[in-house]
């Protein structure tokens, strides 16, 4: 009984340990493990802590389409004043080239007259009361529209002030005289008169006026001369 006690426990002893196969493999050079890069820095959404945002919350919703009055609809976008605006002195004197043309043209004048300055003094006498008379009924015909009595007597002062050499007036004259007909043949035909013409109209007058001034002073000097 105790003989195999001591026997067993030799053989116990006796036993050899496992081997370690880690341990007792030969040792080969191995590659080092791949760095890992931190996704938490490179690409945020890797990071445990990271939210998505909210993707109702920053959405732009969009705007309905804003709605216009019928007067916004009606009204081009580059709309400019209806209006008509009169055309000014100085842009009919350059269109018609009045400035070209002489105040008085004294050589043409004595011409018709032989010379005789006393002679031309007194038809420039008689100028000044056709403009006296045929100017007034210029004007008062254009409130009514009275454009054959108007022309007519632009016709009448035109002849006048051009067999005189006053050209610049003969030149106004004339324009109010085509004007005049015009206007008169869209009566004719039963058609409006356009507000722009009225208004080209209304300049001419201003224009002989301005003319019929600056002729004046003119004949003042060659008065003195006479």
């Amino acid at each position: 009984m105790g003989c195999g006690s001591s026997a067993s426990a030799v053989a116990v002893n006796n036993t050899v340990p496992p081997s370690n196969p880690q341990s007792t493999a030969p040792q080969h050079n191995q590659p080092p493990p791949p760095e890992t890069k931190n996704d938490s820095v490179s690409n945020p959404q890797g990071s445990p802590n990271f939210k998505q945002p909210d993707k109702q919350a920053t959405s732009v919703s969009p705007q309905p389409p804003r709605q216009q009055s019928p007067q916004q609809q009606q009204q081009p976008i580059n709309s400019t004043s209806t209006s008509p605006q009169a055309p000014t002195v100085q842009a009919i004197e350059n269109e018609v080239g009045l400035l070209e043309k002489m105040v008085i043209d004294e050589k043409m004048a004595l011409g018709q007259v032989s010379g005789d300055k006393k002679l031309l003094v007194e038809l420039y006498g008689m100028l000044e009361e056709q403009y006296r008379k045929d100017y007034p009924e210029m004007v008062s015909c254009m409130p009514h529209e009275e454009w054959n009595k108007l022309w007519k007597a632009a016709h009448s002062m035109k002849g006048a002030a051009a067999n005189l050499g006053v050209q610049r007036v003969s030149t106004c004259c004339q324009k109010i005289e085509f004007l005049g007909k015009e206007l008169e043949k869209l009566v004719q035909n039963n058609q409006p008169v356009p507000e722009e013409q009225k208004l080209r109209m209304l300049t001419l007058f201003k224009m002989i006026e301005k003319h019929w001034a600056e002729y004046t002073e003119k004949l003042n000097d060659f008065k003195s001369k006479a």
